[in-house]
């Protein structure tokens, strides 16, 4: 890969060789969850990794301030939007036509317990989950 990437002609081509070497690497050793189930939390994940490593001041308050700044949100916000986003997912995939279990659901998504689910849910969307 290394040789490949040092004889390509231009840029273009050098990071599309890398992500062609990386990708397969990358999706092996990431968690076995639902690619939906990522879209917020990678986000989140992102932009946090991205606020700390930007610009000088990277003491944790520094990191805060940008991410509120760039999301309009704190990143504990921002997590638990991925957290709810994580439960709705799950919840979509479990229905067969009847109920998911909202409390193994609830627990698996990171909650402490169903209703703590229920007021993360309403203040979000403004519904319950159900």
């Amino acid at each position: 890969m290394c040789a490949s990437v040092a004889a390509a002609p231009d840029d273009d081509r050098r990071v599309r060789l890398i992500e062609d070497f990386l990708d397969p690497r990358w999706q092996a050793a990431r968690p076995k969850r639902v690619l939906a189930l990522h879209r917020y939390t990678d986000w989140a994940d992102g932009l946090a990794l991205h606020a700390a490593t930007s610009r000088t001041g990277r003491s944790l308050r520094q990191v805060e301030r940008r991410i509120r700044l760039w999301a309009g949100q704190p990143l504990r916000e921002l997590r638990g939007f991925g957290r709810a986003e994580r439960a709705f997912f799950e919840a979509m995939e479990s229905e067969d036509g009847q109920r998911p279990p909202w409390s193994g659901l609830a627990t698996d998504a990171g909650y402490s317990d169903q209703s703590h689910l229920c007021r993360v849910s309403r203040r979000i969307t403004g519904c319950t989950p159900a």
